[in-house]
């Protein structure tokens, strides 16, 4: 199965960007993607990045419309190597996981409706270099939230910006 072949509304564009920035991850990175739907981008950034970088899947992974679901991701992604899935609800839930551990992460993904708590949670776990990439569909004002995260987090910089996807970096 191909990315192609799974639901979800990252468009060509969007995929192109995170593949790029996976396969940039240094050795023995880690990514996070917060909000993975189907797999759609589990599966890009899975394949972009060198098999010793941990990809960290996070979201619920509730049914959806009744065809699709966690049994479906964890069989979409099986072949790819040192990818996790964590169910939770960003950032409800996880806390404590994230506190206990060391590592930086070097690439977080936030694909989710609710991108300021999760941007607020995660981007505190971005190490130096380490970039953010936000996409939003719809309504969502992906321009207010950054500016509204910027103006309290002077260590990042806008690295580019889409009308539907932006990247920070962490300085």
């Amino acid at each position: 199965m191909t990315f192609q072949d799974i639901p979800g509304t990252t468009s060509p564009d969007q995929l192109e960007l995170v593949s790029k920035l996976s396969y940039e991850v240094p050795k023995n990175g880690w990514i996070v993607e917060v909000g993975c739907y189907c797999g759609r981008q589990s599966i890009v950034l899975g394949r972009a990045k060198d098999d010793s970088v941990l990809l960290t899947c996070v979201d619920e992974f509730p049914e959806w419309n009744g065809d699709y679901g966690f049994s479906d991701w964890v069989e979409t992604t099986a072949y790819l190597k040192n990818v996790e899935p964590l169910r939770a609800k960003s950032p409800i839930l996880i806390s404590n996981m994230v506190l206990s551990v060391s590592k930086q992460i070097d690439l977080l993904v936030i694909d989710f409706n609710d991108i300021l708590p999760s941007l607020l949670f995660w981007g505190e776990f971005v190490g130096s270099g380490g970039k953010i990439v936000i996409h939003t569909y719809g309504d969502n004002e992906l321009t207010d939230v950054v500016d509204q995260y910027l103006a309290t987090r002077t260590e990042f910089k806008m690295h580019i910006g889409t009308e539907n996807s932006m990247v920070l970096v962490r300085l």
